[in-house]
């Protein structure tokens, strides 16, 4: 019984994994059967087309967003390891949770096919969970964690059926899906939880800020790809061409406005996080908007907003809400998230086109206000979802971390404590020597510098014929 009490940890997580191989074993299939003739297997066009944008995703998630979470001084190894962790976690929840909603509203019982866009999808909900964990990080344990991520994975699924089977939304980059729902599912888990930041090591070194630096350059350059990844046919080109410009946009905004805010210098914490504001807000509309001023305006739109946001609004709602959100996601996920979802509601509802009806199956009008429901019901469901995960939190199963922020909480850093002792000898070593190096060249340079010293020490500065003898 004391090793259960001890280890339960690893075994629930045994358990939720020996679940899932026994859920994929008896619901997943690759797909009609005829495709694994390997004599006569025809090339699955769709699936080659879309690996590329796949692995750029996977890029993203395991290396843009776990190296973005780096900076805490003494979270970095819990930021990026459980980032991993729960990561893989989501793919495969993902992939069962989709399948069966989708089975209940078509009211159709069948396998669920596993492909490439399957995996493009699951890894959209792993964006949506690994930012939920930025409102969190640091405040949670990996068993809290893993009751969030497939609480919200199966919450996630059951919104983005809704969004694109009942509403028949537009969200290519996920504007409203992954970012809105992520970023408030989070802050409203960590906010009920009310986990003060103060008395806590979130202060940031400069060789973590240079992790997250390589976590932010990552994620810029493959945002593209994940924002046109589902967009359709000659939407795909305008969906990449829109998020560079949206990204450029927020990047001039974000150097712009920091220094408006800090004295013509700029703020690490503003440039690793809202220059890629303009990606988040573009996600909606990125295949939609047919000038590329307009992503231009979106992402320095989303650029000063973001900003704005990490210098004021953070603050106010840290002093006054007790809204301790360790990564700024309403600033970089929330808020443009909006903006994002708001400004495809204006472009559809603008959009001159004679052929939109016949193309979407309704007026833009209804296509719009379809929209602004999908905002309304990602909302609510995420809200939902943050007070769940919350209240689940809080029972005695679930282990609360002893101190926040701390890598030591879960990680054996023993070995990495011994070879920091080793560096700082070496280092105080090496120093000792180059004093010692440089008070012999004085000696040698200056043959007086001795006794100039000695007679120094003498009171009054006079030698006594005892000094002067040495």
């Amino acid at each position: 019984m004391h090793f259960i009490v001890k280890h339960r940890f690893e075994l629930i997580f045994f358990a939720v994994q020996a679940v899932l191989v026994v859920l994929f074993g008896l619901f997943t299939s690759y797909g009609p059967a005829e495709i694994l003739a390997l004599a006569s297997t025809p090339t699955d066009e769709e699936g080659t087309a879309l690996y590329p944008y796949y692995q750029d995703i996977n890029v993203m998630m395991f290396l843009g967003f776990g190296f973005l979470m780096t900076f805490l001084r003494s979270h970095a190894w819990t930021s990026i390891g459980l980032n991993f962790l729960i990561s893989v976690l989501v793919i495969q929840v993902y992939i069962l949770s989709s399948g069966f909603w989708t089975c209940v509203v078509h009211r159709e019982w069948h396998a669920i096919d596993v492909t490439v866009e399957t995996l493009v999808l699951a890894n959209f909900c792993v964006a949506s969970v690994l930012i939920a964990f930025g409102g969190v990080l640091g405040k949670m344990s990996p068993f809290q964690l893993m009751a969030m991520a497939l609480c919200q994975a199966f919450l996630y699924a059951l919104n983005e059926v809704i969004f694109f089977e009942i509403f028949e939304g537009i969200d290519a980059g996920g504007s409203i899906l992954i970012h809105t729902f992520g970023a408030y599912f989070g802050l409203t888990t960590t906010w009920v939880m009310v986990h003060s930041a103060k008395k806590c090591k979130t202060e940031a070194l400069s060789h973590s800020n240079l992790f997250s630096w390589i976590g932010t350059l990552f994620l810029w350059v493959y945002w593209p790809s994940f924002n046109a990844a589902i967009a359709m046919n000659s939407g795909q080109t305008r969906a990449v061409v829109n998020t560079v410009l949206a990204l450029c946009g927020s990047t001039m905004a974000t150097y712009l406005t920091s220094a408006l805010f800090h004295g013509t210098k700029f703020c690490i914490e503003d440039v690793l996080n809202a220059t890629l504001a303009g990606g988040v807000a573009m996600g909606s509309s990125a295949d939609l908007i047919l000038h590329p001023y307009g992503g231009l305006l979106v992402g320095l739109a989303a650029g000063t907003v973001s900003t704005v946001g990490y210098n004021r609004l953070m603050p106010f709602l840290q002093k006054k809400g007790k809204l301790f959100d360790t990564c700024g996601i309403n600033n970089l996920h929330g808020i443009p998230g909006l903006i994002g979802g708001f400004t495809s509601v204006i472009v559809l509802g603008t959009m001159e086109d004679p052929l939109f009806e016949e193309v979407f199956g309704r007026s833009q009008r209804k296509q719009a206000l379809m929209q602004l429901a999908g905002i309304g019901v990602t909302l609510g469901i995420a809200v939902f979802g943050g007070l769940l995960v919350s209240s689940l939190s809080k029972l005695k199963l679930c282990k609360l971390p002893h101190s926040l922020y701390n890598d030591d909480e879960w990680w054996d850093l023993r070995e990495v404590e011994v070879e920091d002792e080793v560096v700082v000898t070496t280092i105080r070593r090496r120093k000792t020597l180059e004093l010692d190096a440089a008070t012999l060249a004085a000696l040698h340079t200056q043959p007086d510098f001795l006794q100039t010293s000695s007679k120094a020490l003498q009171p009054n500065g006079s030698a006594g014929s005892d000094g002067n003898k040495q």
